[in-house]
């Protein structure tokens, strides 16, 4: 079973995410854009569609 969300009380600090999983290429261009450096890696599967 998947979860399409997390809920966090305050804030995750930037040292603890190491990456990101996409649904596709315009949203790891919007990554790359919006965070220079992050790994964004696409993964059709864990999107519900």
């Amino acid at each position: 079973m998947k979860c399409a969300e997390v809920l966090v009380p305050d804030s995750v600090s930037t040292d603890f995410i190491m990456g990101a999983y996409v649904s596709c290429e315009a949203s790891r261009d919007q990554i790359a854009s919006d965070a220079p450096g992050l790994p964004a890696e696409i993964n059709r599967r864990l999107f519900f569609r």
